[in-house]
C-alpha cells in the first residue's frame, strides 16, 4: 500500500507538482468480523493509521484525516459486524482527525447503504450497490476536507 502511494506521489513530483495529502478513506473489517476480538482490531487499526501518518508525514497538509466506515450489518455472513463497527466508532471518538461513517441507518447521522441488487444474478450480500458506493464516497470526501 505504502509503495503504491509513494510511487504515485513521486510521479506527481516528477511532473513538477508539490503533492499534499489531507487524509484517506479506508473501509475494511469484514474478515475481522469473524472474530470477536476488539482489542486486537483496535490496536491493529490504530497502529496502521499511526504508521501512515508517520510514513507520509512529508506530504501531509496541516493534518491527516482518517475516514473509516461501518461494515454492513444487513447480512449474517459478518458474524461480529456490530463488534467491528463499535471498534471503528471508539477509534473515531478517541482520536483527533479520525472519523467514522455510520452506514446502516443506526441513527440520524447515519447514511443508509443498500446491498448490491443491481445485477440479474443472485443478491450480493457482501457488497453495497453502486448508488450506495457513490454516496459513501461523497460522504468520505466531506470528512476528508474537514
Amino acid at each position: 500500500y505504502i509503495d503504491f502511494i509513494d510511487g504515485q506521489l513521486n510521479a506527481l513530483k516528477k511532473q513538477g507538482k508539490n503533492p499534499r495529502l489531507r487524509g484517506m478513506f479506508w473501509m475494511q473489517g469484514e474478515t475481522d468480523s469473524a472474530l470477536n476480538d476488539t482489542e486486537n482490531y483496535k490496536a491493529a487499526e490504530k497502529y496502521f493509521v499511526d504508521y501512515l501518518r508517520t510514513d507520509l508525514n512529508d506530504y501531509i497538509y496541516d493534518y491527516f484525516n482518517f475516514v473509516d466506515a461501518y461494515i454492513s450489518t444487513h447480512t449474517n455472513i459478518w458474524l461480529y459486524s456490530d463488534v467491528i463497527n463499535e471498534c471503528k466508532q471508539q477509534l473515531a471518538d478517541e482520536n483527533d482527525h479520525w472519523y467514522c461513517i455510520k452506514t446502516n441507518d443506526e441513527d440520524e447521522e447515519a447514511i443508509n447503504l443498500y446491498l448490491k441488487y443491481e445485477t440479474y444474478e443472485e443478491e450480493d450480500v457482501a457488497h453495497y450497490d453502486s448508488k450506495s458506493m457513490l454516496l459513501l464516497g461523497q460522504t468520505a470526501g466531506q470528512y476528508l476536507l474537514k
